[in-house]
């Protein structure tokens, strides 16, 4: 069911939406294009997480949507947040999201990965994430992000795996039940 907190901007707003959009770095690679969220992305963000909700806690439609638009404020309030993933030949239709943020109660920012069930098992992940870090440990400055991941979610630990992030058992004692991968801008410690 759609609620109408959902409907695209009005017509009136537009302008102001686009420019603070435009504000977002857009990263490219050969195959994707990662750009920043948009109302209409939130259908595609609610389905992933009616498959993958229960590794982050979201309970139902409007709870996705509530954590879809505090994911989205990270940008004009931290000065980094997270990018929508789309193909480069189809920029308006959401593979994913790489959600990049520092939310409330945790101790450092954090870099992730979530995809639509048509997008799993294609390298997407992998390979807009990586293209996130690269940017994040470049322009934006970074040293340090961590991925928190539940023990249970294969998928991710594996991505994880693939894009050299080393886990870390001093932060994981801190926590029930995740594990803290850490990726370094420079050679590992």
């Amino acid at each position: 069911m759609t609620h109408p907190w959902e409907t695209p901007p009005r017509p009136e707003h537009r302008a102001t939406v686009a420019a603070f959009a435009a504000l977002v770095p857009v990263l490219e690679t050969d195959r994707l294009h990662l750009r920043a969220p948009r109302v209409a992305d939130f259908p595609a963000y609610a389905e992933i997480l009616e498959t993958a909700g229960k590794f982050i806690g979201v309970e139902d439609r409007t709870d996705a949507w509530i954590d879809f638009m505090q994911m989205a404020a990270q940008w004009p309030l931290r000065g980094f947040g997270p990018w929508s993933i789309a193909w480069r030949d189809a920029p308006d239709t959401m593979l994913g999201l790489i959600p990049f943020d520092h939310e409330a109660g945790d101790p450092e920012p954090e870099i992730g990965w979530m995809l639509t069930a048509a997008a799993r098992g294609r390298g997407i992940a992998t390979e807009a994430t990586r293209a996130a870090l690269a940017h994040a440990f470049g322009p934006m400055g970074f040293t340090t992000l961590v991925a928190y991941i539940r023990p249970d979610n294969a998928a991710s630990i594996a991505v994880a795996g693939r894009l050299g992030a080393t886990r870390d058992a001093v932060a994981e004692a801190a926590l029930t039940d995740t594990q803290v991968h850490r990726f370094h801008a420079g050679p590992r410690p």
